[in-house]
């Protein structure tokens, strides 16, 4: 069984993990296994990105204040 998000926030880490458990424990094939790897590794890469973003956003918005607070 696989679930495809379309909208919204992934699941949390403790939600997939344990997802792929139920999933790996019903359908213990090595193919399953290397989905679930997949899956894994994917919401990871995103979380980094996300990550990285807010981390770029807060910069700007640092920036931003600084520069106002400046010119006042």
């Amino acid at each position: 069984m696989v679930k495809i998000l379309i909208k919204g926030n992934p699941p949390s880490g403790d939600q997939s993990v344990s997802s792929a458990r139920q999933t790996s424990s019903a359908n213990s094939s090595p193919i399953q296994n290397g989905i679930e790897h997949h899956i894994q590794s994917i919401q990871h890469e995103v979380t980094g990105e996300r990550a990285k973003k807010v981390v770029e956003i807060m910069g700007l918005i640092k920036a931003h204040v600084k520069e106002k607070m400046t010119a006042n």
